[in-house]
């Protein structure tokens, strides 16, 4: 590694010194503040006086808690559970609000095509290498899904990245693909598909 060279913090690839963000992984190196350390909890006399009354209050209530379960029944609280979890889900028509924007931007993910790919190994990490082409009629940015699967189809790792960061790619011109998947030696297929687009 030369003197103008450093590691991503994230992925841990070589990089320029002086990158804002890095050409790998595509995170920002700025953004981030440098880890709050932990600090350890003092542990004292008083500590083993404050748990033991607070099982006194928290006991009684998990007891409460239990016999409602049981008096309601599983599959009463299994159905409010569902009728909760539908009412936080979003109403279908706002996720076709970026579809919407997209198109008004005469854009879609289907102006790309994976032209190549394939998993190959280096220092004991299963990296895609490939390339990518933009097809549509507009500058644009793209997001690609990496699947690495097993040989019985499991799956094993899941990235997703931007290729070109956060550099369009013109209408005709491709880009190339070079990203670490996972460093499990189990991984035997992977999968390409774009699943985002954006005009940087």
């Amino acid at each position: 590694m030369n003197t103008d060279e450093k590691k991503c913090r994230f992925c841990a690839e070589v990089i320029k010194r002086d990158a804002k963000v890095c050409r790998f992984c595509g995170r920002d190196l700025d953004a981030l503040t440098e880890p709050t350390p932990i600090v350890k909890a003092r542990s004292g006399v008083m500590d083993g006086v404050k748990l033991g009354c607070g099982m006194f209050v928290i006991l009684p209530i998990l007891l409460i808690l239990g016999v409602i379960a049981f008096v309601l029944g599983i599959p009463m609280a299994a159905t409010m559970i569902r009728n909760q979890e539908s009412k936080a889900r979003p109403p279908a028509a706002k996720t076709s609000t970026k579809d919407a924007a997209q198109k008004a931007r005469g854009i879609s993910p289907a102006d790309f095509k994976i032209v190549s790919h394939r998993g190959e190994w280096q220092n004991d990490r299963l990296r895609i290498i490939g390339e990518i082409r933009n097809k549509g009629a507009v500058s644009a940015g793209v997001e690609i899904e990496v699947i690495a699967r097993d040989d019985k189809g499991g799956l094993i790792e899941s990235k997703t990245f931007w290729p070109n960061s956060t550099t369009n790619i013109a209408p005709g011109g491709t880009c190339g693909i070079g990203y670490t998947i996972t460093k499990d030696t189990r991984a035997k297929t992977i999968e390409v598909k774009v699943i985002d687009v954006n005009v940087w």
